[in-house]
């Protein structure tokens, strides 16, 4: 749970997400992660996610070296091959180990792939199934793999259903976990996510973290605690209060984002990072780049 926890909170700060991108996101991470520590009959496995900023998608593999689908559905099912192994996994509410599970995670999976338009695939043994366009292609895959490999590819820009995607399911999130108040808001510690505020790359991480919260939670504000923030950098403060101000806009900003235990000096920066991006936006300000 720790390690989903974290790589959901690093990619939040990676790039923006479309509604709902977050939480189907992270469904799908502990659901197949946790199939691995169910039916690999091995305590481990490997779990790696690239972020494509520029192309707006998010690519997971989750992978073991365990024995793999065939092997874990052969103690409940007969089927032909391992392709035909594959598949019957992916059915909805098709599990080998009733008492861990019902069968909903790679058919949920699958499900969000769909609804998404995205890509999802799973090698295992001698088979492998790719779901792409919603067309399914089982092949046959050499060399044998031993364990199993699941890959899955989806945009970050389309919103996702994901109640709908997972036939009327709601889940709990991260986000709501880690984040939110007693009133419906998103707090977060500053210096929880950084050790210091002295540059953009910093700045331009907790906006996309700041965006995302919001996205993720409309209607309701993102309070930033800074009381153990002594300074902060003008560069850090524009990249991310600065520019979070021109795109929200005045009123938007003042309305959606609250400040919590900031000191004088932080809120002097601040103050004059934004009045020098919004003067900047519109064609008047003259000063130097930092």
């Amino acid at each position: 749970n720790e390690i989903v926890s974290k790589v959901v909170e690093i990619c939040l700060q990676q790039l923006v997400f479309a509604e709902g991108v977050p939480q189907a996101f992270e469904w799908v991470l502990n659901e197949i992660s946790g199939n691995v520590l169910v039916h690999s009959n091995l305590s481990f496995g490997w779990i790696q996610v690239v972020t494509y900023k520029e192309n707006h998608r998010l690519a997971l593999i989750v992978c073991d070296s365990g024995i793999g689908i065939p092997g874990s559905m052969k103690k409940a099912f007969k089927f032909g091959d391992d392709r035909e192994a594959i598949e019957l996994a992916m059915r909805k509410g098709v599990t080998s180990n009733p008492a861990f599970g019902q069968g909903n995670g790679l058919a949920g999976a699958l499900a969000i792939a769909q609804h998404s338009n995205g890509m999802f695939a799973i090698t295992s043994h001698k088979g492998r199934v790719r779901v792409l366009d919603g067309k399914v292609e089982p092949t046959f895959h050499f060399p044998f793999y031993t364990g199993t490999c699941v890959e899955m590819q989806f945009p970050t820009d389309k919103e996702i259903d994901l109640p709908k995607a997972l036939w009327g399911h709601d889940p709990v999130n991260h986000m709501e976990l880690k984040f939110e108040d007693d009133k419906g808001d998103l707090a977060f510690d500053l210096r929880e996510y950084a050790s210091s505020f002295g540059n953009r790359i910093t700045g331009e991480r907790l906006r996309n973290l700041v965006v995302n919260l919001l996205k993720q939670n409309p209607g309701h504000a993102v309070k930033i605690q800074m009381t153990n923030v002594g300074i902060i950098s003008s560069s850090f403060g524009d990249e991310l209060f600065g520019k979070l101000f021109v795109e929200l806009g005045a009123i938007d900003f003042s309305r959606s984002i609250k400040f919590q235990g900031i000191n004088p000096i932080c809120k002097s920066i601040i103050d004059m990072s934004i009045a020098q991006r919004v003067a900047q936006s519109s064609g008047y300000y003259q000063g130097g780049a930092s």
